[in-house]
C-alpha cells in the first residue's frame, strides 16, 4: 500500500477490500509528522504523527495522548481519565504503548491503586445466616389433642425461636425432639413453656432444650384451643450444628 498525503488524491475504484486489510510486517503505515490538529468534532478521534517523532491522538475534547510513551513493554496499561490523571495497577506509568482516553462527564475520576469500597463484612453471622433455615407448618382446624410430626432432622440443629399465629382464638402449643425410630413415642419439648399463637402472633426464644441432636423427629404438641380458630400457621427457625 503506497504511502499518502493529505494532498494526495485517491481514486476509489482501485481500492479492494484486500488493499485496506491486508496490513503486516511487509506493509507498514507510514504517517507524515505534521503540528497538532484542531480538535476532532465530537465523538471522533484524531491520530496524527508530530514533529517529535511520536504518534498521538486527539480526542473530541481536545485532549491530546502519546500513544508511543512507554512501549518498549511492561505489564501495565496506563489509563488516562479525561486527561485529569492516570493510573495503573503497580501506579508507574510504564505501559502496553497505549494510552486509553476516557470521558466520563465529571470533573475527575482518578482513583488510587488500592481503593476499595468501604465497610466490613460480618463473616460470623453471614455463616450463621447461611445456615439458617425456617419450617413452616399450616394446621387446618386444630383441636387440643393434636400431635404430629411436622419434619425430620438428618442434621444436629439449635433452635432459634418458634412462632405461631391464628386466625382467630388461640392455640397452645410446644414443639418435641423426638427419636428416630420412634416417632409415636414422646419426646423432649424444646420450649420452656408452651407457646400461646393467637390472632396477633406469638413468638418464643426461651428454650429447655434448643439443641437438637442429628436423625431426630420435630412433633407439634397442642395442649389447649380457645375461641374456634380454624387456622394455625407456624414457623420454627433453626441452624444447622
Amino acid at each position: 500500500m503506497p504511502v499518502t498525503h493529505n494532498s494526495d488524491s485517491l481514486e476509489t475504484r482501485n481500492l479492494t477490500v484486500n488493499d485496506a486489510l491486508l496490513l503486516g510486517d511487509a506493509t507498514p503505515i507510514e504517517f507524515r509528522t505534521m503540528a497538532a490538529p484542531v480538535t476532532p468534532p465530537s465523538g471522533s478521534l484524531t491520530v496524527y504523527a508530530k514533529t517529535d517523532g511520536r504518534l498521538y491522538v486527539k480526542d473530541d475534547t481536545g485532549a491530546a495522548y502519546d500513544l508511543t510513551t512507554g512501549a518498549t513493554g511492561g505489564a501495565d496499561v496506563a489509563v488516562a481519565d479525561g486527561g485529569t490523571g492516570a493510573s495503573t495497577a503497580s501506579g508507574a506509568r510504564t505501559n502496553l504503548g497505549l494510552a486509553i482516553g476516557v470521558d466520563v462527564a465529571a470533573a475527575s475520576h482518578t482513583h488510587a491503586a488500592d481503593d476499595v469500597v468501604s465497610g466490613t463484612l460480618d463473616g460470623a453471622r453471614l455463616a450463621v445466616k447461611n445456615r439458617t433455615l425456617t419450617k413452616i407448618v399450616y394446621i387446618e382446624n386444630p383441636t387440643a389433642t393434636d400431635s404430629f410430626p411436622v419434619t425430620f432432622l438428618a442434621d444436629a440443629v439449635t433452635i432459634v425461636q418458634v412462632r405461631g399465629v391464628t386466625d382467630v382464638g388461640t392455640v397452645d402449643f410446644n414443639i418435641e425432639h423426638r427419636a428416630t425410630d420412634a416417632p409415636d413415642v414422646a419426646g423432649t419439648n424444646t420450649l420452656t413453656a408452651d407457646l400461646q399463637a393467637g390472632a396477633s402472633g406469638a413468638v418464643s426464644t426461651s428454650f429447655a432444650d434448643a439443641t437438637v441432636p442429628a436423625e431426630r423427629w420435630l412433633n407439634f404438641n397442642a395442649s389447649a384451643v380457645t375461641a374456634s380458630p380454624t387456622k394455625l400457621w407456624v414457623a420454627i427457625e433453626y441452624t444447622i450444628d
